[in-house]
């Protein structure tokens, strides 16, 4: 079984502290919607809790049909980011869910503000999608499914790390209504 590959490995920890502090924690119900297909979202979402299904309609065909199922510590949200074109999935929580979501505005303004963070981002964009891809295409169980760690560098994180990750990204907002 391949390793969990998860893109926040490739931040640093004041990436990650800062999406904490600028993202705002939403809590879902089972079936709410994320994301919908063809409507404009302004946010990236981390998963911080749950499970989300995601679908597509198929053209001529009533009811949807579905992609993937996202977990904990996965982006939802990355293609619209990256084209800015409205998503073309829908993203319902499987179960009660919770995320962090951060808006495009503040990623923006901090893509303009910090050149190593950027390239951090968007690499990490970039292997989220491409993985995406590859797993649509090929399949979970391909033969060839497991990145090429040596060509990827640090994308694999050891559980310890992640779940470091998580918890910083799970606490409430330092500052927030606090005296520091």
């Amino acid at each position: 079984m391949p390793r969990p590959v998860h893109i926040l490995s490739l931040l640093h920890d004041d990436d990650i502290e800062w999406l904490a502090q600028v993202g705002l924690r939403l809590n879902l119900a089972q079936v709410a919607p994320l994301v919908e297909e063809g409507m404009r979202n302004p946010f990236l979402y981390i998963i911080l809790s749950g499970a989300f299904l995601v679908t597509s309609s198929v053209v001529g065909v009533t009811g949807e049909r579905p992609i993937s199922i996202l977990q904990r510590g996965e982006l939802v949200g990355e293609l619209s980011f990256l084209d800015g074109r409205p998503p073309s999935a829908t993203v319902r929580a499987a179960r009660p869910s919770q995320v962090l979501a951060v808006s495009r505005s503040e990623v923006m303004r901090k893509l303009g503000a910090d050149l190593g963070f950027a390239a951090r981002f968007y690499r990490a964009l970039g292997i989220t999608a491409a993985m995406r891809l590859r797993t649509q295409t090929h399949g979970q169980e391909a033969a060839d499914g497991e990145p090429d760690l040596e060509q990827l560098g640090p994308v694999t994180v050891d559980e310890g790390r992640f779940e470091a990750i998580m918890c910083r990204l799970e606490a409430p907002q330092a500052g927030a209504g606090a005296a520091s």
